[in-house]
């Protein structure tokens, strides 16, 4: 009886034990990657840096600065990343991660993401803001490395109201428009950045938009060989504002991300032969594009898969 009794004890620690075990590997934590990623100014969600007057400046050098062609670099360190956290109807608090330091090179985002650094948060947390700083840059021309100006009020952005609940392993991304965010006047370059924002969980392309584009030569596809602009509309009209213009660059292959969107009908169109000028105001830069219409496509989102690839062709 004792043995029968020593065995059932046993039993029932061993069962304890591998319970508590089971339990404690389930992680109660998400882990959230900061990317900073090559995109458009366009989106709904873009904070620009503002209160800066620009009226000292006379005149701009027009159509001679090329940032994809005539930058090698674009070195920026960036710094003091912050988030806030919802803790109660109408309260929220500020945390900072550590080791958020780094220096970048922004012109790399042509081929590839950049991450930043990675945090881990309580699993259900609500992220409810960010606020970042970028602290100086230095941009490469012609193997010459010469500083770039970054006023004090557009160093530290900032976006609030922001409802991400971050219920497993994701990634928050920063968008970042370089073409519109770096201006040269005389000898000297400025950096003013242009970001738009978004957090990604695990299933990036659930909903997305994507393809890529292709160069057509008699019934030869190949890869685009100059910088195409790509611009997504809803419906079938292409009279509307767009919901997202982006550049593609040439090192990218064609291949284009537009976002993450509710079923419905759309059109995408696509443009090569593109020409940029800006004007300068005194109190406002206005960019201006011009180009060819290469094709457009106007197609059904959702209506059979919840993701939509594009496979787009053109003829110079």
């Amino acid at each position: 009886m004792k043995r029968v009794f020593l065995f059932f004890s046993l039993s029932l620690l061993l069962l304890f034990v591998a319970g508590c075990t089971t339990v404690s590997s389930e992680s109660s934590e998400a882990t959230v990657s900061v990317f900073i990623v090559e995109g458009s100014s366009e989106g709904p969600t873009t904070v620009q840096s503002q209160g800066v007057t620009i009226a000292t400046y006379d005149k701009l050098q027009r159509d001679s600065f090329d940032l994809w062609a005539d930058v090698e670099k674009l070195e920026v360190h960036i710094s003091g990343f912050s988030y806030m956290v919802s803790t109660g109807p109408n309260e929220s608090n500020w945390a900072t991660p550590t080791n958020t330091d780094k220096t970048v090179d922004l012109m790399t985002l042509s081929s590839t993401d950049i991450e930043w650094f990675s945090f881990d948060v309580p699993k259900d947390t609500v992220i409810v803001g960010i606020a970042f700083r970028i602290d100086e840059a230095t941009a490469t021309v012609g193997g010459v490395e010469y500083p770039v100006n970054i006023r004090e009020e557009r160093k530290t952005v900032t976006a609030q109201n922001l409802n991400w609940e971050i219920g497993d392993s994701g990634r928050i991304e920063l968008q970042l428009d370089l073409t519109k965010s770096v201006i040269k006047f005389a000898d000297s370059y400025f950096f003013a950045p242009r970001f738009s924002w978004q957090w990604r969980g695990g299933l990036r392309n659930l909903w997305a938009i994507h393809g890529d584009i292709k160069l057509l030569s008699s019934s030869t596809e190949s890869a685009p060989t100059e910088p195409l602009l790509i611009a997504l509309y809803t419906g079938e009209s292409t009279d509307t504002t767009p919901t997202i213009v982006k550049m593609v660059p040439v090192i990218k292959e064609g291949k284009f991300y537009l976002g993450k969107y509710d079923p419905g009908k759309y059109t995408v169109v696509v443009w090569d032969d593109i020409s940029i000028t800006v004007d300068i105001s005194s109190t406002d830069v206005t960019f201006s594009t011009f180009a060819r219409e290469a094709t457009h496509k106007t197609f059904d989102h959702g209506k059979t898969n919840a993701e939509t690839v594009l496979h787009l062709t053109y003829r110079n």
